[in-house]
């Protein structure tokens, strides 16, 4: 079955809070901004491809290809062949614009009205930072009869294509990266490089792909450096003879409250290494093993004595 042709043979109307260097920047800038906001799983085409063969990928009009992409930033390119002068559109086209036609899919089925929160959630923003841009580009509350959830302000939800155009006129500046990206980079695991970061106060921007809904972050181009540099400090693999607090309580089964609250007359031995999840933690030398089983080793028996002394009695 061949997708449903659809016509979103539209423009797009300028903001009335955007002045008209702002529009400027916007026509500038608008390719790299959508394009930014595909994931890296995205599937794109290897090759250019004319109107017609767009249309029967994406199931929109070839005669709407052409605004779409112009209001998208994608510049077409012109070639002649036999006499013939024919538009090609580079190879991530298609997923622009399957990108775009998912956004006018999704905002026709929300509901009329919407809270601050569910347009936040929508738009992969703060609570803050939405109710903070509705004031600032002057988005007036909606009047309703009915009484909102929990006391709730609704909005028209032509709010979320004001904030959004806001959002998608201004790009990330310079390299930012995603987790992928990043942990491709430097070779490490993902999680390796989102604790890193957190650790290190390096904070991303959440934008949401309007083709699959998913929240995806960026951070700036500071954070590869700041991951190097993890990488050059962070401590050395543990040593067969180091051993974890928890490592301790398993081999001289005891619990971990018991072995960590004796752990501490022992703190001027402790040293920082990955164990064997590449987690950096506080191992001890197998020394401090013997001893904390010597210990329970000799409580245990003074139980046992004092049980048996019990018994004799």
């Amino acid at each position: 079955m061949s997708p449903e042709k659809l016509d979103f043979n539209e423009t797009l109307q300028p903001e009335p809070f955007l002045d008209k260097q702002d529009l400027a920047s916007s026509a500038l800038n608008a390719l790299a901004i959508n394009l930014s906001y595909l994931e890296d799983t995205e599937c794109l085409t290897n090759s250019w491809l004319t109107a017609g063969e767009i249309e029967k990928i994406t199931g929109i009009y070839r005669s709407s290809v052409p605004l779409i992409a112009r209001r998208l930033g994608i510049e077409a390119e012109s070639r002649t062949n036999k006499d013939q002068t024919i538009n090609y559109y580079p190879p991530y086209t298609v997923a622009l614009l399957m990108d775009d036609r998912k956004w006018k899919e999704t905002f026709a089925e929300l509901p009329s009205r919407l809270t601050i929160q569910q347009i936040a959630d929508l738009l992969g923003k703060s609570y803050y930072w939405t109710a903070s841009n509705l004031e600032s580009v002057g988005i007036k509350q909606a009047v309703s009869s009915k009484n909102p959830p929990n006391g709730a302000r609704l909005f028209n939800k032509s709010a979320i294509k004001r904030l959004r155009s806001l959002i998608r006129r201004f790009p990330l500046e310079g390299d930012h990266y995603n987790l992928n990206q990043l942990a491709e980079a430097t070779g490490e695991y993902r999680g390796w490089v989102a604790r890193r970061l957190k650790e290190n106060n390096v904070l991303p921007n959440t934008r949401t792909s309007a083709l699959t809904g998913r929240n995806l972050d960026y951070y700036p181009p500071s954070s590869l450096a700041v991951l190097r540099r993890a990488q050059r400090d962070r401590p050395e693999l543990a040593r067969s003879n180091m051993v974890t607090a928890w490592a301790i309580s398993r081999a001289i089964k005891r619990s971990y409250s018991w072995c960590v609250l004796r752990l501490v007359a022992y703190s001027d031995l402790e040293i920082q290494y990955l164990d064997d999840q590449y987690v950096t933690r506080t191992h001890y030398p197998i020394e401090v093993q013997y001893a904390l089983k010597a210990e329970s080793d000799g409580l245990r028996r003074k139980l046992g004595e004092r049980a048996i002394n019990t018994l004799a009695d």
